[in-house]
């Protein structure tokens, strides 16, 4: 391995040495997982090694924080320049975000201190702004497959100028493009954050994780909940709505019951572009009055307030509006239209909504409700897997 480039000084070459004294004192475990103290300092490790692999992988589920980790990491391996490769332009823009907020928002960097801490960031969607984001620190993009379908081919991408590639989400690439991406970049570190390791029962490029928690053992912990599918059969589609409607209604009343002092909320999905939203909320309010509304455009903030407050129950929404919802209430997902295969991100990104535990003490699982009508269980049996095939663009 070659990672011997000049790149200029960043910030977290700078700052590398205090994050690490941060992350092994007793102060970190304050405001961050364990788990992700623990890969941070495992990377640290892997890549101190005589003569490492310049491939590491990290494997975390859903909802434990693999942004965060991708954000921690560029500090704790004195990274000059960085490249995060996302498998979409939402992946994109959260990780770009993150890069900015995450070390403020956890108290580990302070307002007054930011300038001094935080990296330049670029976000780059056209392989034409590459050349004027090469004097960021980090530089994020959706590249997300090497056959023609993103808006930037991995190979397209300078090979040199980076000393850490950092494949965010990497579960939604295939195996196949992990080896373009290893190929293409061998003279830098690379770093995979992916919720799989294994393709077909065997680690990809034959890299064991340097760091792996297991979903089940997350669940044991009280990181995460456990996720649960339901598929409602029978009727055609107006009883869909129907018989998902009645099941949310019934599965939030049960987690109420079992975290009494919580009022859990309702989240579904439905097509864009469509009045599926209306007619769903429409359909549950008749049977179930004033619990649900309709939330179709950015700029109904009175909806999304009343939804995060508590006000409503149950909120129907679209693919492009799911990063507006934020609130740990949520348990209960619902999806009223079909997600291809192809699409699996979306998927598994409306799942990861209700993931998290709104307490540490909290017992109730993320149940998924649908109908056969709308053929999601081959989703949920890949929840989390490596693809087959590199995913459409959301």
């Amino acid at each position: 391995m070659n990672c011997s480039q000049t790149l200029p000084q960043s910030v977290f070459n700078t700052q590398s040495a205090s994050l690490i004294k941060y992350l092994e004192s007793g102060n970190a475990s304050q405001q961050l997982y364990p788990h992700q103290i623990d890969a941070v300092l495992k990377l640290r490790e892997y890549f101190a090694q005589p003569s490492p692999s310049n491939v590491a992988v990290v494997a975390v589920p859903t909802g434990c924080g693999g942004t965060s980790i991708a954000v921690l990491a560029s500090y704790a391996l004195t990274a000059s320049r960085v490249l995060v490769l996302a498998p979409s332009l939402t992946s994109s823009k959260q990780v770009y975000a993150s890069f900015g907020n995450f070390l403020i928002d956890r108290g580990v960097v302070t307002e007054k201190d930011k300038q001094m801490v935080l990296p330049s960031r670029s976000l780059v969607t056209q392989l034409s702004q590459m050349g004027d984001a090469m004097a960021s620190s980090v530089i994020i993009t959706n590249a997300h497959n090497n056959d023609g379908m993103s808006t930037v081919k991995i190979t397209d991408i300078p090979s040199e100028g980076f000393d850490l590639i950092i494949v965010h989400e990497a579960q939604y690439y295939t195996a196949t493009t992990w080896k373009t991406i290893a190929k293409h970049f061998i003279n830098s570190r690379l770093l995979f954050i992916t919720s799989a390791a294994k393709h077909k029962g065997k680690v990809v490029l034959g890299v064991r994780p340097c760091y792996e928690l297991e979903r089940s053992i997350a669940v044991n912990q009280g990181i995460l909940r456990d996720v649960k599918y339901d598929e409602m059969r029978g009727g055609k589609e107006t009883f869909s709505y129907l018989s998902v409607a009645v099941r949310i209604e019934y599965y939030l009343n049960n987690h109420d019951t079992i975290n009494q002092g919580v009022d859990h909320q309702g989240l579904v999905l439905v097509q864009a572009g469509t009045n599926g939203a209306i007619m769903f909320s429409d359909l549950y309010n008749k049977y179930y009055p004033g619990k649900c509304a309709a939330y179709t455009a950015g700029d109904q903030t009175s909806v999304l307030d009343d939804f995060v407050s508590g006000t409503v129950r149950v909120l129907v929404t679209t693919a492009n509006l799911l990063d507006d919802v934020t609130t740990k209430r949520v348990s209960v997902l619902g999806i009223v239209c079909e997600i291809t295969p192809s699409s699996r991100i979306l998927f598994d990104r409306f799942v990861s909504k209700a993931v998290c535990r709104y307490s540490p003490d909290d017992q109730v699982d993320a149940q998924v409700v649908t109908h056969e009508y709308f053929h999601q269980l081959r989703n949920f049996e890949n929840f989390e897997k490596i693809v087959e095939t590199n995913p459409t663009i959301e």
